[in-house]
């Protein structure tokens, strides 16, 4: 492997431990909220605008890139790691909606749903086991 490519892949596992440590923590923090929650709400949203959804970007930037140098789409793990992917990003669309709407909306009762935490580390789990096996 050349130097290039695997400069690529640690930009690209750089930039999924960001989004998915900030996946990860708006439905943990959504979940225990307290009535002072203005503050951190606010403090999530920016860090969620500002690291988390540009990780996200660049996660998906970087991958396709690394993709279409090495030609994986024709493999069944990678578009079943694209799928996955595609479900992680959805999550991450869910839970900034809902952080938007708490910040918008004060008055607004979140509802609580914990599954998405245990989809989000499920998912993880599943590409790291394509990306690493790469079954045919």
């Amino acid at each position: 492997m050349n130097s290039y490519y695997l400069g690529l892949k640690s930009a690209h596992i750089f930039f999924v431990m960001l989004w998915m440590s900030g996946a990860i923590t708006i439905p943990c923090l959504l979940l225990n909220l307290t009535e002072e929650r203005s503050q951190v709400l606010k403090t999530l949203r920016a860090y969620d605008e500002h690291v988390t959804t540009p990780a996200m970007l660049m996660t998906w930037t970087l991958g396709l890139w690394m993709s279409s140098q090495a030609q994986w789409w024709v493999f069944g793990w990678w578009r079943i790691k694209v799928a996955l992917v595609l479900i992680l990003s959805g999550l991450h669309g869910m839970n900034s909606g809902r952080l938007r709407r708490l910040c918008n909306q004060p008055a607004w009762a979140a509802p609580i749903v914990r599954w998405p935490i245990a989809l989000h580390l499920a998912a993880m789990l599943a590409i790291i086991a394509l990306v690493i096996y790469k079954p045919r």
